[in-house]
């Protein structure tokens, strides 16, 4: 059974017979992101994340809030496991 954010194919197929909004999947990460991201998975900082990547804290900052918006994350910890868990499906 596929399970897209909490949806099961039958679920999503009863939203759109009673028309509902089915929700669409999040917008894909940037490359640049994915790296921030899998860092941040390795138990990187943001200064290590920084150093790593050539960029300053503020930027490493930025990308994690972005992609926090992107996925619908509580945390960076919740973004970690839903990159981690997309990559393991894939």
């Amino acid at each position: 059974m596929s399970r897209s954010r909490g949806l099961t194919r039958a679920d999503a197929a009863r939203n759109v017979a009673a028309r509902r909004r089915v929700p669409s999947p999040p917008p894909p990460l940037t490359e640049r992101e994915l790296e921030v991201i899998l860092l941040a998975a390795e138990g990187c900082g943001y200064t290590e994340i920084a150093g790593r990547l050539h960029m300053s804290r503020a930027t490493v900052k930025n990308h994690l809030v972005t992609i926090r918006a992107k996925l619908e994350a509580r945390n960076t910890t919740h973004a970690v496991a839903i990159v981690v868990g997309r990559n393991a499906e894939q």
